[in-house]
């Protein structure tokens, strides 16, 4: 047995499923057995099976039809969470723009919800599209002002654009957030090692290795710095002996 068929009018389905979303309406306005609220379910219950493009076209055609504030409301947010989830599937299956425009969806029908956003900035680092990630993260931010971890991921995107000063800020104000996160003063660390200030970088190597001793990557560009630092003092000395 098919269960989708005892939870949804199987016509109706039919028509969903060849995209004839005009008849489907149609049919929907021929029968007044056929509420908002029987359309929602149907909706949640094709987008917990991901089957998003049917999940979608339930949510929408509720949304047709809804006159009550709080079932469009409810509608509005169920929507914006197929278009994320199949944002999701597009990402597994390397299609990023169509990932992107369902992302794009899903923030226009519920701005106040970060998940697309955060998805949406990993998608770009993937494909190194930095300013892009950094919009996302921009956004991010503006939602949820005290988040660490939004900081610290702004400032590797500021990092991989080279704009060190700029993914400084960031790595300053995730400290600040939380002053717990190892890999948050590693990554000052190496900021300040690209810019030539050693001194401050191997504190914040020591800083991550006192907050995880096996941290192998903090040891490692500890021990490079170290070796700018030696270099910098021989060099000093032959000119002073000049």
């Amino acid at each position: 047995m098919n269960l989708a068929h005892l939870f949804c009018d199987v016509p109706l389905e039919d028509l969903l499923r060849r995209d004839e979303e005009e008849e489907a309406y149609e049919l929907i306005r021929a029968d007044r057995g056929i509420s908002a609220q029987i359309l929602i379910n149907n909706g949640i219950f094709f987008g917990i099976g991901e089957e998003y493009n049917l999940s979608i076209s339930y949510l929408e055609l509720a949304g047709k039809i809804a006159e009550n504030n709080e079932i469009k409301e409810r509608i509005r947010k169920n929507l914006a969470i197929a278009y994320n989830n199949r944002g999701l599937a597009y990402v597994k299956l390397n299609k990023f723009e169509e990932a992107f425009e369902d992302f794009k969806k899903a923030i226009e029908l519920n701005p106040s919800d970060f998940e697309p956003y955060i998805i949406c900035a990993y998608t770009h680092d993937e494909l190194n599209q930095y300013e892009d990630e950094i919009e996302c993260f921009n956004k991010l931010i503006e939602l949820n002002p005290d988040i660490a971890a939004f900081y610290n991921e702004r400032g590797l995107a500021y990092f991989k654009l080279r704009q060190y000063e700029e993914a400084l800020k960031d790595y300053n104000k995730a400290v600040i957030f939380n002053s717990n996160i190892a890999g948050v003063y590693l990554n000052r660390g190496l900021c300040y090692y690209k810019l030539k200030q050693y001194e401050d970088a191997i504190t914040d190597y020591n800083k991550a290795i006192e907050l995880n001793s096996n941290y192998a990557d903090a040891y490692y560009n500890r021990g490079l710095t170290y070796d700018e630092l030696n270099n910098m003092k021989m060099l000093s000395q032959i000119i002073t002996k000049q």
